[in-house]
């Protein structure tokens, strides 16, 4: 365990090559639970009061690890200061307004079709911040992305009046992904994954904390599912899903990263169907196909490469 801690924590430079696929895999799995474990969350218990102990629980288990293996940690203000506003972004901000747009009204179908929109508005910031090119191939494999998504969750487009709030905080949430994402790939990349965790949930922890003071009562309806879900969260998606993404970002450019999430909505059906007993339709499903099909052209490399 210890070992695999260490090597977590290693630059681009030094990490170990794992099979191409696995990480990719694993991300999107990771990334699509927290859908479905967020939805069953907040049917009990307020939503940013959900995050705050999410990220709260996250944050010490990251910070034990990073004492535990002596991680490195950064060495001026202005590093941590990049490290705590990446986590703000791709943690704190993102969460908050996804978590609060259900809170509001949004379906989680809706709000897998918004978030899935993140490849194409990371890449778009990624060529002026970054110098990134996007390829032809890249461009046939966003549109088929966005497609695939939009397949994926087109049986839940019901969208009330009420909702449009929910929308708004669900595209702040997609712009504070996208733009961590760059931001984490532009001024610290190299960054220690074990402590340079501990520090952005921390940080998102200060922030949901400020928004459960200001918008909620700490209560919760059902205990059991609060602690389930909180341990979920936090370790799966929390710590090992952002991990992953980490690990994509440095050993790719961003924008090819990122197009993880066009198999998301797809996958978060697949998961729903499974646990939730939601009807996942032949739409659903074309959507997967096509999305997938998106990931691979938008993400090939050729032999040379």
């Amino acid at each position: 365990m210890g070992d695999n801690l260490r090597t977590l924590g290693k630059t681009s430079a030094e990490t170990p090559r794992v099979p191409a696929v696995g990480t990719p895999v694993l991300f999107v799995l990771a990334w699509s639970s927290a859908y479905v474990v967020g939805d069953l969350g907040v049917r009990s218990t307020p939503p940013f009061t959900l995050l705050f102990l999410r990220f709260a629980v996250a944050a010490a288990c990251m910070t034990v690890v990073a004492v535990v293996v002596r991680a490195s940690w950064p060495r001026t203000r202005r590093e941590l200061g990049h490290i705590a506003v990446a986590g703000v972004l791709v943690q704190g901000v993102q969460f908050l307004g996804v978590y609060g747009g259900f809170k509001l009204g949004v379906p989680a179908a809706i709000s897998s079709l918004v978030m899935g929109v993140n490849p194409v508005l990371t890449a778009l910031l990624a060529r002026p911040v970054l110098g990134e090119r996007i390829t032809v191939r890249q461009r046939w494999g966003f549109a088929l992305g966005v497609l695939g998504v939009v397949l994926a969750v087109l049986q839940g487009l019901r969208l009330s009046a009420d909702a449009l709030g929910g929308i708004g905080l669900t595209l702040l949430g997609l712009i504070a992904i996208s733009g961590g994402t760059v931001y984490q790939k532009r001024f610290c990349p190299d960054m220690d994954l074990r402590s340079g965790q501990a520090i952005q949930l921390l940080a998102a922890t200060v922030l949901a904390g400020l928004c459960v003071a200001a918008f909620e009562t700490v209560h919760t309806d059902d205990p059991a599912v609060l602690a389930f879900s909180v341990g979920w969260l936090a370790l799966v998606n929390s710590i090992g899903a952002v991990s992953l993404l980490y690990v994509m970002i440095r050993r790719g450019e961003a924008g090819r990263a990122s197009t993880m999430f066009f198999l998301v909505p797809s996958a978060t059906a697949v998961l729903a169907a499974i646990t939730l007993h939601e009807p996942l339709s032949a739409t659903a499903l074309a959507g997967f196909v096509v999305a997938a099909a998106g990931v691979v052209l938008a993400t090939y490399r050729s032999s040379s490469q």
